[in-house]
């Protein structure tokens, strides 16, 4: 008999799971399926006993594998686990790794790339105010530590603009009427994408501000961009990683905890999950 593997999860309560929509779910339901253990629990349960990280009694280095699914805001709270969980590096397969999570903010990691729209990011109004003028459609804000869209301003009155943090200011891209794409990428290959479209009277197309999912097709840029990315990510130990792209824009690259998999399966008849366990029980 195949060996029994325990893979272990740091998520948000499954209270505030979507039943229908969460990643998490489906990841944990397929480990389930294959007769494997599942641990659950939350960035709170985690605690450090000579320089061991445990939770709810569980030494986390005997996982077999372990998932960081906490949800954005990125705080110090957030901060604080990851700096518990580098303590497993090298003992315990991580997805994502906690060092590269730290490292690469899911806002600035884009502009990593030659692929990203005309961006600043400051907490200084008057540069942001002198910098915007050169976009007659206006700019878009984003706080670098929320997701989901949150708090996320288009802005074309410059004189009602305030800002007291650091803020990426991104050229608004007309393109974003119709969409933007999320382009999920397992080990470095893409595992699927889909449009998400704005409701009406919003230009988020987050499917948390009530964006929809539909079926899409990339263009060569697009796949060149995907290419790169994951060639990239799969260097960082970023295994499981979410692109966003508006008119062949690259927007941002979210590696705390990606969704998507439920869309792709939906849309294309898909279990992506399966192809994501089948990839971890090779690598461990």
């Amino acid at each position: 008999m195949p060996k029994k593997l325990t893979f272990g999860f740091v998520a948000d309560p499954p209270s505030h799971f979507d039943l229908e929509a969460e990643t998490t779910l489906f990841l944990i339901r397929e480990i389930e399926r294959r007769g494997h253990s599942v641990f659950l629990c939350e960035p709170k349960d985690l605690f450090l006993k000579q320089n061991q990280v445990w939770a709810k009694g569980k030494n986390l280095a005997t996982l077999d594998c372990l998932f960081l699914r906490k949800d954005p805001p990125f705080d110090l709270s957030y901060l604080h686990h990851l700096y518990l969980l580098l303590k497993l590096r090298g003992k315990v397969l991580m997805i994502n790794d906690p060092l590269a999570v730290m490292n690469h903010n899911e806002k600035l990691s884009a502009l990593n790339f030659p692929f990203a729209p005309k961006t600043l990011v400051t907490s200084k109004r008057e540069l942001l105010l002198s910098w915007a003028k050169q976009f007659k459609n206006g700019v878009v804000l984003k706080p670098l530590h929320y997701s989901g869209g949150v708090g996320v301003r288009w802005l074309k009155n410059f004189k009602s603009c305030t800002i007291t943090e650091q803020t990426l200011c991104q050229e608004y891209l007309p393109a974003a009427k119709k969409g933007d794409k999320r382009i999920l990428l397992w080990d470095g290959k893409i595992l699927g994408a889909y449009l998400r479209v704005p409701k009406p009277g919003e230009f988020r197309a987050n499917l948390h501000q009530g964006g929809k999912f539909v079926a899409t097709q990339l263009t060569p840029r697009e796949i060149k961009i995907a290419k790169t990315v994951g060639l990239w990510a799969k260097r960082q130990r970023l295994y499981f990683v979410g692109m966003d792209l508006i008119g062949g824009y690259l927007t941002e690259i979210n590696v705390t905890s990606p969704m998507g998999i439920r869309e792709v399966n939906v849309l294309y008849h898909l279990k992506v999950e399966k192809t994501i366990i089948d990839s971890i029980l090779r690598k461990i």
